[in-house]
C-alpha cells in the first residue's frame, strides 16, 4: 500500500487557479444558451506629479484601466487590464489589475481568480482587511485600494437571509512589496539572505480565511477568522556571521468589525487578536537570532458625521504587544490616528476635502489636502498633495489628474 504525504504534494497555485478558471468558463459556454452582450468600458487618466523636495523630479503618466464584463446565464467573466506609460522615464507597462469568473447559484456563489476583496469598517487603516497584501512602494495613493496587491484566490459566499458566510481560499502566499533601497539601508553592515524568505507552493502552505457577515436595521457586524502568512517579514539576524535573514510565520487571527448610525453620526470599530508574530529584539542572549514570539491586539475606533455640505471623520488605531519587554524593539503600545473634513460645492460636482494622518511611534503627520471637479459624466479633474508637517523621511508631492470615462 502506498502512502502519500502532504510534504510530497507539491501545488503550483497559479495553475490551479488558471485552469479551474478556464474549466469553469469552457462548461459555461458549451452548456449555456443564454449569452449576453459584453460590457466595456475605459477609464484614462493622465497624471501630473511633482516631487516638491526635489525641483528635478517629476512624472508625467497615461493609465488606462479596460473593465470587460460577459454575462452568461448564471455566471460573470470580469477582466480588468492595466496600461501605463511614463513620459518621463519613456517606460510603458501593463499588467491585469484583476480576472476571474463569477457563478452564481441559488443561494451561493462562487469566484475563481486573481481579484480583491475587501474587509472591515476602516477607512485607509488595515485591522481585519487582510485577504490582499499591501504594495509600499505605490506611492502617493490616490486610492485606497490602490495599496492593495491583486491575489490568486478561490472565494465562495452562501447566502443566510441578509448574513453571509464568506470562504476564501489562497492556495499560493503574496507578501508585501517593499522599497529594497529603504531596506538596504537600514541594514547597518549587515548582508542580506533571502533563502529563508520564500513559502513554498503547497498544500500545506496555502492560507484560509473566513467571515460571517450580517446586515441589520440598526447595526451591521462581521466576526473573522484567519490562517494566514505574516506579509511582513520579521529580520533574523546572525551577529557572528553579519547576516539579516527576512523569515515570513504563519499567523491565526481571529477578529471583527461594526458599525452602527445615531442619527447624522456613524460609529464604526474594529478588533483583531494575532497569535505567532514576531518582534525584533536586542536581547540575544536570551532570544536567538533576535526575534521573539508576542501576541498582538489592535483596536480601532471611528465616527463620521454629516452635516448639510459638510461630511467629518475620525479613526484611532491601538496595537498592543502583550508580555511586552523592554528588549523588544517595537514599543508596547503604538498609535495611529485619520481626520477627515470634506466638503461639496455645485451641487455635488465639486469636493473639496482635507486628510490629516498621524503616526505616534514614528511621529509623522501627513496633510492630503485635495480638490476635485465632475466636469461631465464623463470628464473628472482632481488636484492634490501630499504634503509631511512633521517627521523626517520627506516624500512631498503635488499633482494634477484628469479623468475621461467612456
Amino acid at each position: 500500500m502506498m502512502t502519500i504525504s502532504k510534504k510530497n504534494i507539491k501545488r503550483n497555485g497559479s495553475i490551479i487557479i488558471l485552469l479551474t478558471l478556464l474549466l469553469s468558463l469552457l462548461f459555461n459556454l458549451l452548456f449555456t444558451v443564454d449569452i449576453n452582450a459584453a460590457y466595456i468600458s475605459n477609464n484614462l487618466k493622465n497624471r501630473f506629479v511633482y516631487d516638491l523636495e526635489n525641483s528635478d523630479s517629476y512624472r508625467v503618466l497615461t493609465l488606462l484601466d479596460t473593465t470587460f464584463e460577459q454575462k452568461f446565464s448564471n455566471s460573470i467573466l470580469y477582466i480588468n487590464p492595466h496600461f501605463s506609460y511614463n513620459y518621463h522615464e519613456q517606460e510603458a507597462d501593463s499588467k491585469l489589475n484583476e480576472i476571474y469568473l463569477n457563478l452564481y447559484y441559488n443561494n451561493f456563489d462562487l469566484r475563481i481568480g486573481k481579484q480583491k476583496v475587501s474587509w472591515g469598517k476602516a477607512d485607509g487603516l488595515v485591522v481585519t482587511n487582510l485577504v490582499n497584501p499591501r504594495d509600499y512602494t505605490n506611492y502617493p495613493v490616490f486610492a485606497y485600494e490602490d495599496q492593495f496587491q491583486a491575489i490568486n484566490a478561490v472565494k465562495a459566499n452562501y447566502y443566510l437571509g441578509s448574513d453571509t458566510l464568506e470562504l476564501i481560499w489562497r492556495p499560493e502566499f503574496k507578501p508585501a512589496i517593499y522599497d529594497k533601497n529603504m531596506l538596504a539601508a537600514n541594514l547597518n553592515g549587515f548582508n542580506i539572505d533571502n533563502s529563508q524568505k520564500g513559502i513554498e507552493t503547497e498544500l500545506e502552505n496555502s492560507e484560509l480565511l473566513l467571515r460571517y457577515s450580517s446586515l441589520g436595521y440598526e447595526y451591521d457586524y462581521e466576526l473573522m477568522l484567519a490562517y494566514i502568512w505574516d506579509e511582513q517579514p520579521t529580520l533574523h539576524k546572525n551577529l557572528v556571521k553579519k547576516i539579516v535573514s527576512p523569515v515570513h510565520h504563519r499567523l491565526a487571527v481571529v477578529g471583527g468589525s461594526f458599525s452602527t448610525m445615531r442619527d447624522a453620526f456613524v460609529l464604526r470599530g474594529e478588533a483583531t487578536y494575532t497569535d505567532g508574530k514576531y518582534y525584533n529584539t536586542n536581547d540575544f542572549n536570551r532570544y536567538q537570532a533576535g526575534v521573539v514570539e508576542r501576541d498582538q491586539v489592535k483596536l480601532l475606533a471611528g465616527i463620521d458625521y454629516s452635516y448639510q455640505d459638510y461630511q467629518l471623520s475620525y479613526q484611532v488605531l491601538q496595537e498592543t504587544i502583550l508580555k511586552h519587554e523592554d528588549s523588544i524593539e517595537q514599543e508596547q503600545f503604538t498609535y495611529q490616528m485619520t481626520f477627515l473634513l470634506k466638503r461639496m460645492f455645485l451641487r455635488d460636482r465639486l469636493a473639496t476635502e482635507l486628510s490629516l494622518y498621524y503616526d505616534a511611534s514614528q511621529e509623522q503627520l501627513m496633510a492630503k489636502p485635495k480638490i476635485a471637479y465632475d466636469y461631465s459624466d464623463k470628464i473628472n479633474f482632481t488636484i492634490g498633495a501630499n504634503y509631511l508637517l512633521k517627521g523626517e523621511q520627506r516624500d512631498d508631492v503635488i499633482y494634477f489628474e484628469t479623468e475621461y470615462l467612456f
